[in-house]
């Protein structure tokens, strides 16, 4: 395996540049979007630890075990978040993927997963890595069904492992791809992309068509697309969870609605839902809906 070295890496819509002071900010800007850093799990910096953040990722790299870059999103131009390889161990052809962040409107979106392609290929077909680690905190249940959903496999728990920003001792819950399995997991991600790709295509033939999205939303509200021509506006999501749904067995009309978009609130795009509305046979017979 070769040592990694500072690299630009891009494709698939992001760009991963070799973090520099310059980036700081990107990532300010970044980290304020769902205010991340106040979820414990994680490595985000606050606002004003930004400076040392980048510091000790820089010392870091000028030691030898990390490779941190920040995260650009190509068609708007912001940094979306940062990553890094990290435990780096080039006599055991080990690298690992971590200190991953995004800000929140590219959470769920193909911004991690073209960048986990990006630094897998890079680790594999470049660096001639034997296996790719990944790690991350055992509350941290989201990124845990990121991993999973790249096709790594989990290693197993390390017990008391690692001390968090608030003083705590997390848990730290492994995963690994190894070189054997590099070719499926890009094939996969490969799709997924792809899969991506052409949900955006479709949604841009669609506004083609006549498809017109609000001029203003706002973001405490989902609005779904029926047709050119008419909106159904669904409640704000903190009150749905007062709407009550159809009991199962309850027999209902139900009626599909065709062409659901409504906008995103964690990639401030579109997001395509099929949206349902129905009616209870029971005696209240109260209207619900579902997407």
């Amino acid at each position: 395996m070769d040592t990694p070295a500072p690299i630009t890496l891009e494709g698939h819509g992001v760009r991963l540049e070799p973090l520099t002071r310059e980036h700081h900010d990107g990532l300010v800007a970044a980290a304020q979007d769902g205010e991340l850093w106040k979820l414990w799990f994680t490595s985000v910096p606050e606002t004003d630890q930004a400076h040392a953040y980048i510091s000790a990722a820089l010392a870091g790299q000028e030691a030898g075990h990390m490779l941190p870059w920040a995260v650009r999103e190509l068609a708007t131009g912001a940094i979306a978040g940062s990553t890094r390889y990290h435990d780096i161990v080039p006599a055991a052809g080990r690298v690992e993927i971590g200190y991953t962040w995004y800000a929140r409107r590219w959470q769920k979106s193909h911004v991690n997963t073209a960048c986990k392609l990006l630094l897998l290929g890079h680790a594999f077909d470049a660096l001639g890595c034997d296996v790719v680690g990944l790690r991350t905190d055992n509350f941290n249940f989201a990124s845990q069904r990121a991993i999973e959903a790249l096709g790594a496999k989990r290693d197993g728990v390390l017990r008391h492992h690692a001390p968090r920003r608030d003083g705590t001792v997390r848990d730290t819950v492994m995963y690994s791809i190894l070189a054997a399995e590099w070719r499926d997991v890009r094939r996969h991600l490969e799709m997924r992309l792809a899969r991506h790709a052409s949900t955006i295509s479709r949604h841009r033939n669609d506004m083609s068509r006549g498809a017109r999205m609000p001029s203003a939303y706002t973001t405490p509200e989902r609005s779904a697309f029926i047709n050119a021509s008419s909106w159904i506006s669904l409640p704000p999501v903190d009150s749905m969870a007062s709407m009550s749904a159809p009991a199962p067995a309850a027999p209902r009309n139900i009626w599909h609605m065709p062409c659901q978009y409504f906008p995103d609130r964690n990639t401030g795009g579109l997001s395509c839902s099929r949206v349902s509305l129905g009616v209870n046979r029971s005696a209240d017979a109260r209207p619900w809906l579902s997407w």
